[in-house]
């Protein structure tokens, strides 16, 4: 956990590109929409169990993706699995061999017989950033996998993150989150602590 926390809390990001810095010293809380509703300052306990989070690129659903993980290792709920998924575009493993090569990454040094069991008794939170970053060639095995991952392990979370896309309005097992744009008050936050 203080690996994936050391990690998601220093990042770049489009304002700051030159090394990563401490995620809070520029994030602002996102707010989304969720159905007529809407959830301020969103945390991971707020968000149904799978969710897919959208918006335009830009927008800061990344940003927000690595937030939601620090959110639920704050929590104590589930054990976080962070992946950006554009890293399969250039590797031949599936989804589920990237969550094993991440637990590994991350030094959580249990076999994988351990890993499955832990999965099958619900023990984590899947955080998928990037979806519509997948090359379209493997975009869908990639969404099958998903959803069939989601409907198997349903004790286990899955968060997902893309810009818009009509497709995603089937999948049936997950709620759909719509970040919402800055205020006027957020933005002119955000902008005090760019360092420029």
């Amino acid at each position: 956990l203080k690996c994936v926390a050391d990690k998601c809390s220093h990042t770049k990001s489009f304002f700051i590109r030159g090394e990563p810095a401490y995620l809070y010293q520029f994030y602002v809380p996102l707010s989304v929409q969720q159905g007529t509703t809407n959830i301020n300052n969103l945390s991971f306990q707020q968000l149904p169990r799978c969710s897919i989070i959208v918006a335009s690129g830009g927008s800061g659903k990344s940003m927000l993706m690595k937030h939601l993980v620090l959110s639920a290792i704050i929590q104590k709920r589930k054990v976080p699995i962070y992946i950006q998924l554009q890293h399969l575009n250039q590797n031949e493993l599936d989804l589920n061999g990237f969550i094993q090569k991440t637990l590994t990454e991350n030094k959580f040094r249990l076999d994988e017989e351990y890993v499955t069991r832990a999965i099958k008794e619900g023990h984590f939170a899947l955080f998928l950033d990037g979806l519509d970053e997948v090359i379209p060639s493997k975009r869908q095995a990639v969404g099958n996998f998903i959803r069939e991952f989601a409907r198997t392990n349903d004790q286990n979370a899955v968060i997902v993150s893309s810009r818009q896309d009509r497709e995603l309005e089937g999948w049936q097992e997950f709620t759909i989150q719509h970040v919402l744009p800055l205020t006027l008050e957020l933005a002119c936050e955000l902008v005090a602590k760019l360092p420029y």
